[in-house]
């Protein structure tokens, strides 16, 4: 997940493997708590409470979205509605009409009611943020 987040925050969005390492993030960054409810060197309880809070938490839920909608196309257990957006972002001189940068940028939105779209690197870092409060709370980290 850590790894994944440094790709993620070196991309500055639009190619299509930036896009692939987003979609890798979200997965990795959502399936950790399989990794942990399947880890067996782990007490039982320990195991059913991370994998509890990790289904409480808003941004593990976002990545759930984008880490299943990613995997099998439809997604049948909606839980915040995420989407990743791509906006394109020029800039230049207005009265020439030249160009000096261009490039796209992806966010995240909700479909479920969230007012305005986050910026995709500091969606991750707040993701991986609650998986460390997250590890913390329960003693492995």
């Amino acid at each position: 997940m850590s790894r994944a987040l440094r790709k993620v925050e070196r991309a500055d969005g639009g190619t299509t493997a930036q896009l692939d390492d987003l979609f890798s993030f979200f997965q990795n960054c959502w399936h950790l708590k399989d990794w942990i409810k399947n880890d067996d060197t782990l007490p039982q309880a320990t195991r059913d409470a991370i994998v509890k809070d990790a289904q409480a938490t808003d941004s593990l839920l976002f990545c759930a979205d984008l880490a299943n909608g990613s995997k099998h196309l439809v997604l049948q257990n909606d839980r915040k509605g995420a989407r990743i957006l791509s906006f394109r972002v020029s800039t230049g001189d207005p009265k020439t009409g030249e160009t000096f940068s261009e490039g796209h940028l992806f966010e995240i939105a909700s479909e479920h009611g969230t007012p305005q779209p986050y910026g995709i690197v500091n969606f991750a870092r707040k993701a991986v943020e609650d998986w460390e409060d997250l590890l913390k709370k329960h003693g492995l980290l």
